[in-house]
């Protein structure tokens, strides 16, 4: 730009940025797709010089991962870019992150984005220069690095990761991720280390190009064969209760040479690949269908619920109205178990309305008795899992109330039983399945509401912390919203702003959740009216103890209330703003949610 200039600037749409060296710089607004039209991103300078193998849309952020190199002449941008603001760069080219990092040196197969954070699995080797950073890496705080160590070896590839419960699962081409000699071509990372799925014959025999997860049980497929030891488990197999399977036995498994891709909907698996007449079928060609079977138990394979098991020294308790897996480790020292002195005893205790929850549930009291006395706190954890009383435990999570305490907190996922909400605790006493939906944070526009009396134990807790938004005219008190079997009810917030409970506290490492209404109860705009306006850049903070902390957002998007993963937890200190979207008079609720998300910058 020169030095001197006169005239006027349509700027509508731009980025503009001002460089220490270079002064103002200018971004054009992206190139708009037409309707019903193919047509490149942005017209010359947008294309990629070789194959993509996967796309993530993220704040209006196109990534891509591939084989590709030098996207938009961005000699870093190799193998994956983003494309911002009319132009690929590289991923180290983000606003605010000044150290550039070495691309990845080979093909990405995989990219997903969690909590701010970029996971990438592929080919390559040292991402980042970080000699562990092979097959598998994360672009968090300006630079690529290891997920886990050691080092997955120079050989080594990944074909796709799922993020479940917490956990990260990563199929490839791979033998003894972490360290385990039984994590072969399909590993979890949970706890800060790769391991197998559960120990021996867990791994699976050649390469897994894609999982799916679903109620609890893992599906996998690839070119592998017999899984489990399963010899109609090939090329495709679900892993469910520990141990690998075939779908449904016979004819359920498909031939040479493999299952490239796996999508599990409407009760269905769908399976595309290279392969012929699946299932017997000469039709069955390249990509075929399985219905999930629905598996009824007899009651010679159950017990009641109020019957005893005798003999608890490890093992999983197949009952009619719970599950449980509990290793023998778990037993405490000093019991005698194996003299089957313990017993353990499943009985209902109410429904989730006798504890001031309105949802429809059983309540179970879960006990183990071992030498006579009652065994609360267990040395190690076990895997719970009950049945949801409408048979669905799609968004669902296990709550767990210990003794007489007033409040039932949800419970870390675990995989368990398939179609049953699963967790995993070290604690027993009162369980039962409860919602794990974005919260609801807005009343019908410009219209009254009448509210009922808020509940003792939905009551909201002081953190003496505000929340300040210049963007919105916002100054407000941050209150604690408990997240109960019913969710979170953030039903009386009025103008004040929710921390979600369970969530990483304001101001600490992790992901922090942060909501408020978008319409008030009496018919005006709540305090988050108007969060569908921050732009990437915009900057807000939170007052606690003195301090100012200043947060820069990143992304903004519209998600399904379903979506819990805007709330995966991060290492870094982020906030995810979120509010109610779309009102529909039809069904009088929303049916989007607007999410925020903006990471720390500065304290002063």
């Amino acid at each position: 730009m020169p030095d001197e200039f006169e005239g006027n600037f349509d700027l509508a749409g731009w980025e503009v940025n001002l460089d220490d060296e270079q002064g103002l710089r200018f971004a054009p607004p992206p190139f708009p797709a037409i309707e019903g039209v193919l047509s490149s991103l942005n017209g010359p300078g947008s294309r990629l010089n070789s194959e993509v193998f996967d796309i993530e849309v993220v704040g209006g952020v196109i990534y891509a991962g591939g084989d590709f190199g030098a996207a938009g002449g961005d000699p870093d941008a190799e193998h994956i870019a983003m494309f911002r603001n009319g132009a690929w760069v590289s991923i180290d080219g983000l606003p605010g992150v000044n150290a550039p990092s070495p691309a990845l040196a080979d093909v990405v197969e995989e990219i997903e984005i969690v909590g701010g954070v970029i996971y990438a699995g592929g080919h390559f080797n040292d991402a980042g220069g970080d000699p562990n950073a092979d097959a598998i890496a994360m672009f968090s705080g300006g630079s690529w690095s290891a997920v886990g160590t050691p080092g997955w070896g120079a050989s080594a590839s990944v074909y796709d990761l799922e993020f479940v419960g917490g956990a990260i699962y990563a199929g490839g081409d791979f033998d003894d991720a972490g360290g385990d000699a039984d994590a072969d071509n399909i590993a979890m990372f949970s706890g800060g280390t790769w391991s197998s799925l559960g120990g021996a014959d867990t791994g699976l025999s050649n390469t897994v190009f894609d999982i799916e997860i679903m109620g609890g049980v893992i599906y996998a497929g690839g070119s592998f064969e017999n899984a489990g030891g399963d010899p109609d488990a090939d090329r495709i197999a679900k892993f469910s209760n520990g141990a690998w399977s075939s779908l449904n036995g016979p004819n359920t498994g498909i031939g040479f040479p493999a299952v490239y891709e796996l999508e599990i909907a409407n009760n269905t698996v769908y399976l595309g690949g290279t392969f012929d007449d699946a299932g017997g079928d000469p039709d069955g060609d390249n990509i075929a269908q399985f219905g999930l079977p629905v598996t009824l138990t007899t009651a010679a394979e159950v017990e009641e619920c109020n019957e005893r098991k005798t003999g608890v020294s490890g093992g999983v308790f197949n009952l009619k109205c719970a599950w449980l897996d509990i290793p023998a480790n778990a037993i405490p020292a000093g019991t005698d178990a194996n003299a089957n002195a313990c017993r353990l005893t499943v009985r209902e205790a109410g429904t989730a309305a006798d504890y001031g929850y309105a949802i429809s549930e059983t309540v179970w009291d879960i006990r183990l008795v071992c030498d006579g006395q009652q065994v609360t706190q267990l040395a190690a954890p076990i895997t719970i899992c009950v049945k949801p009383s409408d048979g669905s435990n799609a968004n669902k999570a296990l709550f767990h109330r210990h003794g007489d305490a007033g409040a039932f907190n949800a419970l870390p996922d675990a995989l368990g039983r398939a179609g049953w909400v699963c967790g995993s605790t070290s604690q027993l006493s009162l369980f039962l399945a409860g919602q794990f939906l974005l919260p609801n944070t807005g009343f019908a526009p410009e219209m009254a509401t009448p509210l009922d009396v808020q509940p003792e134990n939905l009551s909201y807790a002081n953190t003496s912390m505000t929340l300040n938004i210049p963007q919105l005219g916002l100054s407000e008190s941050i209150v604690g919203v408990p997240h109960s079997p019913a969710g979170w009810d953030v039903t009386w917030l009025g103008d004040e702003a929710g921390y979600l409970a369970g969530t990483a506290f304001p101001t600490w490492a992790g992901n922090t959740a942060l909501t408020g209404h978008v319409w008030n109860a009496d018919g005006r705009p709540g305090i988050f009216h108007g969060l569908d306006q921050l732009q990437h850049g915009d900057q807000f903070t939170i007052e606690a103890w003195g301090q100012t902390f200043v947060y820069e957002v990143r992304d903004t998007e519209l998600v399904s209330p379903r979506n819990l993963g805007v709330l995966e937890h991060s290492e870094y200190d982020m906030v995810t703003l979120i509010t109610c979207e779309s009102f529909s008079e039809f069904t009088g609720d929303y049916r989007h949610r607007r999410v925020v998300t903006a990471v720390l910058v500065d304290v002063r």
